[in-house]
């Protein structure tokens, strides 16, 4: 039996709720966001302006360690991919927690390392 499609109609509706002004209503989405990340990472790429955003402004951890799953996920996708991300990932290491910040220098060095 082959492996079942993906179908991933509703997830710019999902994006969306990152813009809501309820904690749980943004947090929800950035875990649905990331959870798709892991199974269609080239789906986010229209998500990358919103992330980098996200990323600057974002005071939670949770939805910044969710960020950067995504961000690291789509990056991992192409050569193309991981050159739009690693800037952004170079411009908010600073804003970041020590264990985000971590996080995102490793992924730096193996996205330089292709």
């Amino acid at each position: 039996m082959g492996r079942p499609r993906i179908a991933l109609p509703d997830i710019r509706d999902v994006a969306k709720l990152l813009d809501s002004t309820r904690d749980p209503v943004r947090k929800a989405s950035i875990e649905t966001l990331a959870a798709l990340s892991r199974v269609a990472p080239s789906a986010m790429a229209f998500l990358i302006p919103r992330l980098h955003a996200l990323l600057a402004d974002e005071p939670q951890n949770t939805i910044t360690n969710h960020a950067i799953e995504i961000l690291s996920n789509y990056a991992r996708t192409s050569e193309r991919a991981a050159r739009k991300v690693i800037p952004i990932l170079r411009n908010t290491i600073s804003e970041l927690g020590p264990r985000s910040a971590s996080k995102v220098s490793k992924l730096i060095s193996e996205l330089t390392k292709k």
